[in-house]
């Protein structure tokens, strides 16, 4: 059973100042192809910002995947912007988009609270996530997609 799992980022910028920013999508948010060996339990996957990976030995990575990545842009020089991110809960399921197999669950999402823009006022920001198995079905041989996360921007 293998899987691709992506998770396109829906984005939000708020601003707190007189520079309106920009944010473009380099990179989406991929966890890769994975099999699980068994789905008896709750297992978790974890791509972090910095793109370093922890997953319980019951899940196979067979393609390594990638934290999303994010260019910030037309803000001020040296600014310090705060980043949060959010996920609803009605929201936070990865599906293949039928209505057979099991789903994976994202449970955390991982940001860097803070970044620093350079001098032309542009900054990369990177979000990983937590993924977690249901422990129970089984998981079709699918790409499973969420497009519902949001990035929110504060200066």
């Amino acid at each position: 059973m293998r899987n691709r799992l992506l998770s396109a980022l829906a984005i939000c910028l708020l601003t707190g100042g007189a520079w309106a920013g920009e944010i473009i999508q380099v990179k989406p948010l991929d966890f890769g192809v994975v099999a699980l060996r068994n789905n008896d339990n709750i297992y978790n996957y974890q791509i972090n910002p910095d793109g370093s990976r922890k997953y319980d030995p019951n899940i196979v990575v067979i393609e390594q995947g990638h934290p999303a990545e994010f260019l910030l842009s037309g803000f001020q020089a040296g600014s310090y912007l705060h980043i949060t991110t959010s996920l609803p809960e009605s929201a936070n399921s990865l599906s293949h988009g039928g209505n057979a197999g099991s789903r994976f669950t994202i449970k955390q999402l991982n940001v860097k609270p803070w970044v620093r823009t350079n001098a032309k006022g542009e900054a990369r920001v990177w979000v990983g996530a937590t993924l977690a198995t249901s422990g129970e079905g089984h998981y079709l041989d699918a790409k499973y997609d969420n497009p519902h996360i949001t990035l929110q921007i504060t200066h």
